[in-house]
């Protein structure tokens, strides 16, 4: 049925096949059916310039989710320009919120900030809850990246009212996923815990893979924090699946550093090594740079495990390089890596 429906795309006018998308473009994404939605989106590609707009935007999300973060912003802003000219404002303001999570990943911060506010600006008119709490997403991850975790704090308390208020299972777990990681950031565990607890057990009911991933990995960094080892693990095996099933590189290469950072723990240092190596050299082609100085660390922890001095000074020498003091998320993130590099 959902070949059928990409094929009928090919046969309509411009304005009913996004009038099609705008509905099966949204189950596609939130169900990880990624070709299916890439097959869709170039069919109308070649319409009309807005309509083209929407379908380049979109398609430039799958670029996103597999880390092409510099491709991807330089398309955003590309989509966002001609989406400015044309008067579209929600979807100028999806596209702007997609830029905002976008430049987080390439370690820019203030700038994502700004761009995330210029969303919600353009969101004020008719924007959801979930495109809001989209938004607010942004916005956190933003401040905590400069360190204000206060007022990442509130964004997030605010964001998981707004959502329960909704009753929508999918629109409240992914509210809890923020609220969950900077209640950890402001010390409060247990909140954290149970929070992201919720949250996948929530996201697990609507089969919404992607942002199932996102929680299972966070439970697993939250577990980690706390000292909870196995529960960790096995959060990061199942979140790296989930991701490598959808292509999001990012995510499944994020889990794979925290596993090898379990291996480490474990007395499997050497093992850990190359795969670590394999990550950075990705990092490096994404520009995901607060991501690269993770793993430097972690790498750094292999190397005095294995007895390589030299190559351990080197590691830490490159992770101090690529470190931002401001930066809450990276520093909580270093301490559950660590607590996993320690005797299982």
């Amino acid at each position: 049925q959902r070949a059928n429906l990409v094929l009928l795309l090919g046969t309509l006018g411009g304005r009913d096949a996004l009038l099609l998308l705008d509905r099966l473009g949204v189950y596609l994404y939130l169900h990880g059916q990624y070709a299916d939605m890439r097959a869709a989106y170039e069919t109308v590609r070649v319409a009309d310039p807005p309509l083209a707009t929407v379908a380049e935007a979109t398609l430039t999300l799958l670029r996103h989710a597999r880390g092409e973060y510099e491709e991807a912003a330089v398309r955003y802003r590309a989509c966002a320009k001609e989406l400015e000219a044309c008067g579209d404002r929600r979807t100028h303001a999806w596209v702007s919120a997609n830029l905002a999570h976008c430049l987080i990943g390439l370690g820019r911060a203030e700038e994502a900030l700004q761009t995330a506010a210029h969303a919600r600006e353009l969101f004020t008119v008719d924007g959801s809850t979930a495109e809001l709490g989209w938004v607010r997403a942004a916005e956190s991850a933003a401040l905590l990246r400069l360190g204000r975790i206060p007022e990442a704090r509130e964004v997030d308390r605010t964001a998981l009212a707004a959502a329960r208020s909704t009753g929508d299972a999918r629109v409240i777990g992914e509210a809890l996923h923020g609220f969950a990681w900077s209640s950890l950031l402001t010390g409060n565990d247990h909140e954290a815990a149970a929070a992201i607890t919720e949250s996948v057990t929530l996201l697990r009911g609507t089969k919404v893979r992607s942002a199932l991933a996102k929680s299972l990995r966070t439970l697993g960094a939250i577990s980690a924090s706390r000292g909870f080892r196995a529960e960790a693990t096995a959060a990061f095996e199942e979140a790296r699946a989930l991701a490598r099933e959808l292509d999001e590189r990012p995510r499944e290469l994020s889990c794979t550093r925290a596993l090898a950072a379990s291996w480490i723990g474990e007395g499997r240092a050497a093992q850990a090594i190359p795969v670590l190596r394999a990550c950075l050299d990705e990092y490096g082609e994404m520009g995901g740079r607060p991501a690269a100085g993770l793993t430097w660390l972690v790498l750094h922890r292999a190397y005095v495990a294995v007895g390589d001095e030299e190559a351990a000074d080197q590691a830490a020498a490159e992770a101090a390089g690529l470190a931002d003091p401001r930066d809450a998320s990276a520093a909580a993130l270093r301490r559950a890596l660590l607590a996993l590099t320690e005797p299982a």
